[in-house]
C-alpha cells in the first residue's frame, strides 16, 4: 500500500510525495494537466519523491502536460528519498536520491528495479526527454539529468555496488 499526499504550493506545483509502507501499486492521472504516474511496488520500506509542475508561473495559460513515469519496483529499502548518496563520485549538485522530477511536456522515465537497497534519481526538464533504466542488484546507485529536448538515455546495471550518473545538456 503507497502512502500518498499531494502537495500544491501556491496552486503552481504539485508535488506527490509517496512512501512505500508495503507491497501495492498506486496510479495517478492528473486531469488539469494530463501527466501520467504509474507505481507498482512488490517489496516494502522504498521511498520516492516525485515532482512534476502543474502549471507555468509565467504563463498560467500554458500547464506542462503528456510527461508519463513508470516505475516497477521489486525489492526492499530502494529510492532512497531522506538519504544521501553514499558514493563520494556523485557531485551534492545532482538530484537527491528516490527524487523523481519532469518539469515540461512529453518526457517520458520508464525503470524497472528488482533488488535492495538501491539509490537512485532522475530529473527532466524541457520535452521530448527519455530515461529507460533497469536495475538488478544491491547497494547500485544511479542518477540521470535531462534538459533540453529530445535527451535519450538508456541504462542498465546488474550486480552490487555499481554507480552510474548520467547528465545530458541540449537546446
Amino acid at each position: 500500500m503507497f502512502q500518498i499526499s499531494f502537495v500544491r504550493a501556491r496552486a503552481l506545483t504539485t508535488t506527490v510525495l509517496i512512501t512505500a509502507m508495503a507491497s501495492g501499486a498506486a496510479a495517478w492521472s492528473s486531469p488539469l494537466d494530463g501527466n501520467d504516474f504509474l507505481l507498482r511496488d512488490a517489496g516494502q520500506d522504498n521511498h520516492l519523491k516525485i515532482v512534476a509542475p502543474a502549471l507555468s508561473a509565467s504563463r498560467p495559460q500554458v500547464a506542462p502536460s503528456g510527461n508519463r513515469l513508470t516505475v516497477a519496483i521489486k525489492g526492499d529499502r530502494n529510492g532512497g528519498w531522506g538519504q544521501s548518496w553514499q558514493t563520494p563520485l556523485f557531485d551534492q549538485n545532482l538530484p537527491a536520491p528516490g527524487l523523481l522530477m519532469q518539469v515540461g511536456w512529453n518526457n517520458t522515465i520508464s525503470l524497472v528495479l528488482d533488488g535492495q537497497d538501491n539509490l537512485f534519481s532522475m530529473s527532466q526538464s524541457g520535452s521530448g526527454n527519455s530515461t529507460i533504466g533497469q536495475i538488478t542488484g544491491y547497494d547500485n546507485a544511479a542518477t540521470v539529468v535531462q534538459h533540453g529536448h529530445g535527451n535519450m538515455a538508456v541504462f542498465s546495471q546488474t550486480g552490487s555496488r555499481n554507480a552510474l550518473a548520467i547528465t545530458q545538456n541540449s537546446w
